[in-house]
This record gives C-alpha cells, sequence and structure tokens, in this order.
C-alpha cells in the first residue's frame, strides 16, 4: 500500500531487463515457486505501506554497522506502521478531494497493518530477532500461519463495519 499507488491507483508490472541485451520482458523477477511462499508475503504486504518497508530493511543494516538495538528498531517500526497507515489514507482523502475516511475501519486498518508488519519483519532473512522466535523457519511459519487469518479477519471486520453504517 504505497502512497504513491493510493493516489494515482495505476497498476504496475514488474519489468525485467536482460541488460546485456537490452530486452525487456514482463517474466516474474521472483525465482520459481509453488506461489504458497509468494501468496502469503503479498497478503501480508497488502496491509503495510510500502514505506515502511524499505527503510526497515535498512535499519536493520544499520543495526549491526552502528551498534543499535534491533529490538527498538522493531518497535519502532510497528508503531510507526499504525501510524503511517493512518496518515496516507487520510493523504489519499485530501488528494481525492474525497470526504475524511471513517476512523473505525482506518483504525482496525492500522492495526492490521501494524500485525502485518510485526510478522513480516521478523522473517526478514537478515533480522537478529528471529533467533528469539526460533530462527527463520519458525518467523516464516508464523507469516504462513497470520497471513490467511488476518486477510480473514480483515474481510470480516470491513463487512462488519458496512454494516453497522448502513444501520445508522
Amino acid at each position: 500500500m504505497s502512497l504513491n499507488a493510493l493516489l494515482k491507483d495505476i497498476p504496475r508490472s514488474k519489468l525485467v531487463s536482460d541488460r546485456s541485451s537490452g530486452v525487456v520482458s514482463d517474466e516474474p523477477t521472483s525465482p520459481p515457486n509453488d506461489g504458497s511462499v509468494q501468496r502469503v508475503w503479498d497478503s501480508l504486504t497488502k496491509f503495510i505501506p510500502t514505506e515502511v518497508l524499505a527503510p526497515y530493511a535498512a535499519g536493520l543494516s544499520l543495526a549491526s554497522t552502528q551498534n543499535w538495538n534491533s529490538f527498538k528498531i522493531y518497535l519502532v517500526f510497528i508503531f510507526a506502521t499504525f501510524g503511517l497507515t493512518i496518515l496516507f489514507e487520510f493523504a489519499k482523502s485530501a488528494a481525492d478531494k474525497k470526504s475524511w475516511p471513517a476512523l473505525s475501519p482506518l483504525i482496525w486498518r492500522a492495526f492490521a497493518a501494524a500485525i502485518a508488519f510485526a510478522v513480516w519483519a521478523l522473517s526478514v532473512p537478515t533480522n537478529p530477532l528471529q533467533s528469539s522466535v526460533g530462527g527463520a523457519e519458525v518467523a516464516g511459519f508464523l507469516a504462513m500461519l497470520v497471513s490467511p487469518v488476518i486477510y480473514a479477519l480483515d474481510t470480516i471486520v470491513m463487512r462488519l463495519f458496512e454494516v453497522s453504517q448502513n444501520k445508522q
């Protein structure tokens, strides 16, 4: 959920270029797999503002070279994800000149984004916190468990908010 994508809503395809021949194609950029791993990441990152993902990975790299506390970085980014989700939704409404978003669904989406980020962040390969959850395999397993649950909860909660608004 990038601010740019929210503002423009333009679908973009991933382009792969062969630098030696200059050929550009629509081939997928990820390694081939059965698709289940990619679906997990897509489900989780659907909730997370993309502006949080790269800075977190950079923060992890800096943590090791600057002797920063990785756990504090992790917590700061969880809270930042919550706040940025709300900020970007208001920014989208302002840019589109629409009425402000309803607060209850927005808080839910921000909460879902924070949970999704918390799980996604533990699964980053360079995250030193993986040892606290049992290793990379456990972090990946948690992501596979949380991803469909949070997606299902989002569908249910958003429907409940829609029903409650129709009753008013």
